[in-house]
């Protein structure tokens, strides 16, 4: 693995920035592997700013939102058949839990209700909003009908504001909005010499990965408004080593790639 910033080589002169040139290890005449584990809770962890509110049930602040990471994976390389034919096999895979802090903006409890005092945010006058005084021909319920059953178990389904906005009709809401990536990547290798100037290599790689709400872009609690996503892609590379002389050597490499996205609303 390395980046090269300058002084490119003609075969990565097309492009402009730097260049991440990334090689696949091969097996050997002895077998070796490996296994690896990362991890990472938020017991060990900060809270965020804004995950201290009090549970109106308890009165105790609110457990600390859930920040995990659980990387783990493997490898292992040898010979399929001595001096000649090589295998390499990777896999990697992720189980990570990411807790942010959203906002909505949503209606007070006094605006639910349909009786609220209203502040002009802009020439600051208050006035006391009554919904329920069913009066034909008043201004606020000129029809003098009821709050429609409908928009009440609606808004219902709102929070309270964490932060009030001053108008007295809405506020803002603070809530944590939750991603659980699952993703899992393999690679297999194969490497063979023909003979002593000419090798030859074949390589598969698997990515799929899947999070219901990657993008962090639920407008309310319980991921109401989340984009789920599922990707899988699949590639594969075939290429070619030929040794002319000492010091000429010709490369010669395809590659194939198939991707898939998914995401519903």
């Amino acid at each position: 693995f390395r980046v090269l910033t300058n002084n490119f080589a003609p075969e990565y002169g097309r492009n402009n920035g730097a260049i991440i040139d990334v090689i696949t290890r091969s097996g050997t005449n002895d077998f070796h592997g490996n296994v690896y584990y990362f991890g990472r809770w938020n017991a060990l962890g900060a809270r965020d700013y804004f995950n201290h509110n009090i549970d109106s049930d308890t009165g105790l602040v609110e457990p600390q939102n859930p920040y995990v990471r659980n990387l783990y994976g493997g490898s292992i390389g040898g010979p399929i058949k001595k001096d000649k034919t090589f295998f390499f096999l990777n896999y990697q895979g992720d189980r990570f839990v990411t807790v942010l802090t959203n906002s909505a903006i949503v209606p007070t409890s006094a605006f639910k209700s349909g009786i609220f005092n209203y502040t002009n945010p802009n020439s600051g006058a208050s006035q006391t909003i009554n919904l329920l005084a069913n009066v034909p021909g008043e201004g606020q319920n000129a029809t003098g009908l009821p709050l429609d059953s409908t928009m009440q178990k609606i808004l219902a389904f709102y929070p309270n504001p964490t932060v009030p906005s001053g108008d007295g009709a809405t506020g803002t809401l603070f809530f944590p909005s939750e991603s659980r990536e699952k993703d899992e990547d393999g690679t297999i290798k194969i490497d063979h010499r023909i003979n002593a100037n000419n090798n030859v290599f074949v390589r598969y790689i698997y990515n799929w990965f899947s999070d219901p709400n990657p993008f962090h872009s639920d407008s309310l609690p319980g991921g109401l408004g989340a984009i789920p996503t599922t990707q899988k892609t699949q590639g594969v590379s075939i290429g070619l080593t030929t040794s002319f002389s000492p010091t000429l050597t010709n490369e010669r490499s395809e590659e194939r790639r198939v991707g898939k996205e998914c995401r519903s609303r």
